[in-house]
């Protein structure tokens, strides 16, 4: 085994599967009225985005799965693996659940944003820091909508922002936009395992970074 295919065992065996777990189970718990949590799992939509996610991050160089699962392993060590790469499923899908309205209008349009923008990114090269980037601004923007926006639409109740906003949108629901309203503490507790996410993403084994066609070309010259 070379020095690329080496990955630290503390990380791979502790650091990235506790990470990992602690968002799909953080992204899990839901703050209700009176203060307690309660554990909801992911909707269809959101695993069949996080295997959308976990394809592009393999073709972009965020995570080699082939370092944590492979023929040339120990059964041990690709049992390991394993349990990284699916605690890093677990944890994607849990995201997306987190930072999308559960039900009415606004989880169709938060999907399918979701989904346009994952399309989006496909479609394009993108390379390890670049895809960083993207998720931070996409999963970023999400919270911001999601805790910050809606919330305090939710919360205004009567207030003339929240009346254009429903008016707005009254021509083409699908039925009531259910803004509902979560304590404060919601907020930070996604925040917190919005940071979680990207510290486990950081931390995986990265892959080759893509070769763009226009440096191809300039190799060639």
């Amino acid at each position: 085994m070379n020095a690329r295919d080496s990955f630290p065992v503390v990380r791979e065996a502790v650091t990235l599967p506790l990470v990992l777990l602690t968002v799909a189970l953080g992204g899990g718990a839901r703050v209700v009225a009176d203060g307690s949590l309660r554990f909801v799992v992911p909707p269809l939509m959101a695993l069949v985005l996080a295997a959308m996610l976990l394809g592009l991050m393999t073709r972009a160089g965020l995570v080699a799965p082939e370092r944590l699962f492979s023929p040339a392993r120990r059964p041990l060590q690709n049992a390991n693996g394993g349990l990284v790469l699916l605690s890093l499923f677990a944890a994607s899908a849990q995201m997306f659940h987190m930072l999308t309205p559960d039900r009415g209008l606004l989880h169709l349009l938060f999907n399918v944003l979701f989904l346009v923008l994952l399309l989006n990114t496909f479609a394009g090269r993108t390379d390890r820091r670049h895809l960083l980037r993207h998720l931070l601004v996409l999963f970023g923007s999400a919270l911001v909508l999601k805790f910050v926006v809606l919330q305090g639409l939710g919360r205004s109740n009567g207030s003339l922002a929240k009346r254009l906003f429903s008016t707005a949108l009254e021509g083409v629901s699908l039925g009531s936009l259910h803004v509902e309203s979560t304590p404060a503490s919601a907020g930070y507790l996604a925040f917190a395992i919005l940071g979680l996410f990207f510290l486990g993403l950081w931390l995986l084994p990265p892959g080759a970074t893509p070769t763009r066609t226009s440096d191809r070309g300039r190799d060639a010259a």
